[in-house]
Order: C-alpha cells, then structure tokens, then sequence
C-alpha cells in the first residue's frame, strides 16, 4: 500500500525515535526545515543527551536515527555514539557527510546505517547545500564508509535536480549505496518562499521518471523509496506519529514526529523532556492518534496532519499532495 508519511516504521512493530541532536551545521541549505546554521542551539549536554536517550530505551525506542542540524558538529558525538551502541539501539546517522573523516572510527563501530543528503552532481549540490566541495566531500564520505555501514542517500526533488534523477542514480550504483530514499520538497523553513518547489505540473513528470528508474534498477542492489509520492485516499497507510514514531528536539522536546515538533495543535502533542518524565511526554505525543481518527472520519484517510497544517492552517486540511495528484 501506498505510505502516508515521510518516515518509515519497522516491520516487527517497535517504536522507532529521531533525535534531532543539535540544531548546529556546518552548511547553509536553501530548504532547511529547521534554518539551521553555525550559531543555532548546540544541543544538550551530553550527559542528559544520554538519560534523554535511555528514557527513550526505557519506553521501547529501539531504531534510533539521530539527525540535526548537522549531528557531527555535536562536541560529544562520538561519546554519545558509544553510550547508545552499547545501551542496545540500532543506530542510524543522518549527515550532510562533510565531516565523516572526523568521526569515521566512531561511525563504524557503533552505527549501522548511515544517511547522507545529496541533491545533485557536482556544482548543483554545491549551491544547494550553500558551500563549494560540499558534494567532492560526500563522494570522499561514501568511498570512505563503504564496506563498513550501510549506504542510504536522502534526497529532495527541488525545481534545479528533477531533469537529472537518471544520473545521480547511476552515480549511486557506482558508489556502492544500497538505498536511495526521495522526497518531494516541503516548502518550510529557508524554503517557505517556494522558489525551489516544483510546479504543479512537473510533479506527476518526477514520479514517472523515479517509477522508471525503480524499474531499472531492480535487482541491481540499490533499493529506491519515493514515500508520499502519490495521491492520499482510502489505499494509503496510515500516519503512525506518536505511536510507532516519536521525535526528539536538540531542546528535548518530544513529539510524535520531526514535522509535528514544528507546528502547534490542539490538543498539545509535545511535552517538554525533563530526567524521568518520557512516559508523559510520549503519551503527550500519542495524541496525534486522536487527530489521525478525527481526520480518518472526515476525510476517510490521515495522509500527513502536520504537512496538512502547514499547507492549509488546520490539522483536518486535505494533505496538500492530492493538489498534484489525481492518483
């Protein structure tokens, strides 16, 4: 079935977490979510990063995917690499890959998955991510963890990359990744203005081509996920924030996912971690469910309440895909 969200689930049914570990990074990417940058909040101090963490063990948090900003700009990430590969979790690092060489010790010993954003060859990732060499240093990044993790490349479809999907693939073969995850852009963040959107018409174009491509590369090793790719109806999954998925601000605050965290709801669906609350605040999450039955109701399906509200000022909007899709 068709995915409503932009997140995955783990097929045995545990709870999946993303913390979001520092609000920092090294770059300036035109469609930051969260318009991080070099002066923005560090994250916690390490030793409540990891109670954070442990607490998040404690409510059945199993996978944990730890993001930003950029979390390789965290002073103690290595430390705190450590503490969680030995707590138990299955580890995933997400990372713009600049400064992989730093920390590549620590990255092989205690991380199992490593996703890196890239969102074109060359001078075009270049000017997306704000920084000249920034893709030679994912090329360098990729070459160096292959063999030692599994390879995921995150990208986002914008207005500058769409006619040049078939090339990045090829590159991605090439360099030994075994999952290529896409998205369309939300425009949120540096990218509210909507100048890297596509247009209406061009969203239909993109999923052909990535449909295509799918077809090509199956059975070559490099799996290819476009989630939210499609209308949203009776036929899609659905949205499992704050019941299978709960997200962690660098601030520690907890929500039923990264998007949820970002934009205010009635009831509340954030709480404010604090050493030996977690319980509250994941049940504070959980409540999302209560919006995804409302909308279940009125709409006969959930598809994203959160992108929902960011598009049309109301968690019972129509998801803002099903203006581009009419399947």
């Amino acid at each position: 079935m068709k995915t409503s969200c932009f997140f995955g689930t783990r097929a045995d049914g545990m709870i999946a977490a993303t913390y979001e570990i520092t609000n920092r990074c090294n770059l300036s990417c035109r469609h930051c979510m969260n318009s991080s940058g070099e002066r923005a909040f560090p994250g916690l101090p390490l030793d409540q990063a990891r109670q954070l963490a442990d607490e998040l063990y404690g409510c059945g948090v199993r996978s944990l995917y730890i993001s930003g900003g950029e979390p390789l700009t965290y002073p103690e990430i290595d430390a705190f690499l450590r503490h969680c590969g030995q707590k138990g979790f299955k580890l995933s690092l997400a990372t713009n890959g600049t400064l992989v060489r730093d920390h590549l010790d620590a990255i092989a010993r205690d991380v199992g998955e490593v996703s890196i954003s890239l969102d074109g060859l060359g001078e075009l990732h270049d000017a997306f991510r704000g920084m000249d060499g920034a893709f030679d240093q994912v090329r360098q990044a990729l070459a160096l963890l292959r063999g030692r993790v599994r390879l995921i490349i995150s990208t986002v479809i914008w207005s500058g990359n769409r006619r040049h999907l078939a090339e990045l693939a090829a590159f991605l073969e090439q360099a030994g990744v075994s999952q290529w995850n896409l998205s369309y852009l939300v425009p949120v963040g540096r990218g509210a203005d909507g100048a890297l959107q596509l247009r209406r018409e061009e969203y239909a174009a993109a999923r052909q081509a990535v449909e295509e491509l799918r077809e090509r590369y199956q059975g070559k090793g490099l799996l290819i996920l476009f989630r939210r790719s499609s209308r949203m109806g009776a036929d899609c999954l659905p949205c499992e924030g704050g019941r299978l998925i709960l997200h962690a601000t660098a601030q520690g605050k907890i929500a039923p996912c990264s998007w949820c965290a970002k934009i205010p709801a009635e009831p509340p669906l954030t709480a404010q971690w604090q050493p030996g609350n977690m319980a509250e605040c994941a049940a504070a999450a959980g409540r999302l469910q209560e919006i995804n039955r409302r909308r279940q109701q009125l709409l006969g399906y959930t598809g994203c309440p959160a992108v929902s509200f960011l598009a049309g000022g109301s968690m019972d909007a129509d998801d803002p895909l099903n203006q581009y899709f009419t399947r």
